[in-house]
């Protein structure tokens, strides 16, 4: 009796042991989850990852091919999330923006991408080619011609910027130059810089609010924000310098004050270009 009681023990044991042993965490949770991500993909993220989307200001533009995605070294590490740039943009609320149109994504459409990155980012099984493009909104009205212009102009941000980061810190060389060589008197190698820097700070801000207000980067990125602020007090600070840098010529005199100021705004121009530097090659940029 006993033997048998054992026997059947052992039997049910091996029988449902091994079914949970062979049975796939992934196949248990999602059999397909390839399929599952290409659907969120689908509903949040085509509207301006899409070949057909009328956003034209990303160069990702194949979210639903999800074999491209996986072999994209720079957004996905196959069964690794947390070293997929897609991922962390995903966690931290940064995609989709807070501006995108269909809201954000729930927490188990995050999961869902994370789960499909945890297990290789595979293609969905029936082929993501399969699947017919998701309709996507096309506004009825064009833009007016000032918001189209103001789009546009926004795009030499980027050119301007370059100005007073290198002007900025050029002055800020030459001071600290003077200041070894006890000079008193101000430069005008210093006040020419400094007069340039500032109208091209002024220029960079306003440019850099139209980007991003007219079709520029999204504004819901923790890195774009605190670029844009950075910006838009570097643009006040400079008007301040450049009226003491004039101060100072007039007098022939070079102060403590300015001194304070010109390093105070160098400084904040590098941390200004460097959150911008964050929104263009990614906050991994310098990772050994």
């Amino acid at each position: 009796m006993t033997f048998h009681l054992n026997l059947l023990i052992a039997g049910a044991f091996l029988t449902f042991g091994s079914r949970a042993i062979g049975a796939s965490p992934v196949d248990a949770k999602d059999p397909d989850p390839g399929e599952t991500a290409w659907h969120v993909f689908a509903d949040k993220c085509a509207e301006c990852h899409h070949p057909s989307s009328a956003e034209k200001k990303t160069k990702f533009r194949y979210v639903l091919d999800l074999r491209r995605v996986a072999d994209n070294a720079h957004l996905v590490v196959p069964f690794e999330p947390e070293k997929s740039r897609l991922w962390r943009l995903v966690r931290d609320g940064e995609m989709p923006p807070d501006d995108a149109r269909y809201g954000p994504l729930s927490p188990g459409q995050k999961q869902a991408i994370h789960d499909w990155i945890a297990c290789g980012a595979p293609a969905p099984l029936g082929q993501a080619a399969a699947h017919p493009a998701p309709a996507l909104p096309v506004d009825d009205v064009a833009p007016s011609f000032p918001v189209h212009a103001l789009h546009w102009l926004g795009k030499f941000h980027v050119l301007v910027i370059h100005f007073p980061i290198a002007l900025f810190a050029a002055a800020a060389l030459a001071e600290l130059w003077a200041m070894l060589r006890r000079s008193t008197r101000p430069g005008a190698v210093v006040r020419y810089c400094v007069a340039l820097a500032a109208g091209g700070a002024v220029v960079a801000a306003v440019l850099g609010w139209s980007r991003v207000s007219f079709g520029g980067y999204h504004a819901g990125a923790a890195a774009l924000n605190l670029h844009r602020w950075l910006g838009t007090l570097v643009g006040a600070l400079a008007v301040v310098v450049v009226v003491a840098s004039e101060r100072d010529a007039r007098a022939n005199i070079r102060t403590f004050r300015f001194q304070a100021m010109l390093f105070a705004c160098a400084t904040l121009v590098a941390a200004t270009a460097h959150f911008g530097g964050i929104l263009v090659q990614g906050a991994d940029y310098f990772s050994w």
